[in-house]
């Protein structure tokens, strides 16, 4: 029976990825190393590099990349095998799922990314595809998120925020303006962080599956450095959420002093 080595090397990542390993180790080719340079570029993966296992044979190490605790490669599919060959000129390479995925393709200049290959007119040998659903599903729920916070910031400028009780003391009156303040801010740094992080990859960022916010400049690190400051906005958002929570149930349940149903009861009139 017969294998395909690049079918067994994809299988391995994409099951590394689905068990959130840190890394995926498989036998080591020319082929396999060029695939994972243009994941690795392409953002896909923190890392490749040569490794040995026990018995003296070269291996090729994938240290493997999450974003928000998803895998960053989704949908990772060998699309030409030993039995099928896929081949395309370069006008009619495809657009994997109208532009929101990568496509690498065996070339007379060895392998190339899609955008690549059209750019330069080659046609070639259609290897590999991965569909970005987790990106264009991200991108589109943080375009909600900041409707949804536009709107929020309206309100509080028309309606100004509801009166603390009276009896709440200050230092928990200064603890819930800086989180609240706090909670602002990080929300803007993520929203402006998301928008930035598309302004420096040429990778399809497409939200409601037609409007893509990506632009030509290609730039890894600035890409990865906006995106690092954009994960830790994240935890911060969420970080403040869980403690905003936590005040909730502790005015309503042990201070009992109803402030959470003044502030519903505030929200509601203002509606």
């Amino acid at each position: 029976m017969h294998t395909d080595p690049i079918s067994d090397f994809l299988t391995r990542v994409r099951n590394a990825s689905k068990a959130g390993k840190d890394q995926c180790v498989s036998p080591h080719s020319k082929m396999k190393a060029e695939i994972a340079r243009i994941l690795k570029e392409e953002g896909f993966i923190q890392d490749a590099s040569e490794g040995e296992d026990a018995n003296g044979h070269r291996t090729l190490v994938v240290t493997l990349k999450y974003v928000d605790g998803e895998p960053s490669l989704n949908g990772l599919e060998r699309v030409s095998r030993p039995g099928l060959r896929l081949y395309s000129k370069s006008l009619d390479i495809p657009r994997v799922l109208n532009g929101l995925g990568i496509c690498i393709l065996t070339t007379p200049k060895g392998l190339m990314k899609d955008r690549d290959a059209r750019r330069q007119k080659f046609g070639g040998e259609m290897e590999l595809w991965d569909r970005l659903e987790s990106r264009v599903d991200h991108a589109t729920v943080g375009i909600l998120v900041t409707i949804l916070f536009i709107f929020r910031i309206i309100l509080r400028y028309i309606y100004g925020a509801p009166a603390l009780p009276n009896s709440m003391p200050n230092w928990q009156k200064f603890s819930a303006k800086i989180g609240h303040y706090g909670l602002y801010f990080f929300i803007t740094l993520l929203i402006f962080t998301g928008i930035a992080s598309a302004y420096f990859t040429s990778d399809p960022i497409v939200i409601f599956g037609s409007l893509n916010l990506s632009s030509e400049t290609d730039s890894q690190e600035a890409f990865q450095l906006i995106r690092g400051v954009h994960e830790f906005s994240t935890n911060a958002v969420i970080f403040l959420i869980f403690v905003h929570i936590l005040a909730s149930i502790y005015h309503h349940f042990i201070a009992k002093d109803k402030t959470t149903v003044k502030m519903l009861k505030f929200w509601k009139q203002a509606g």
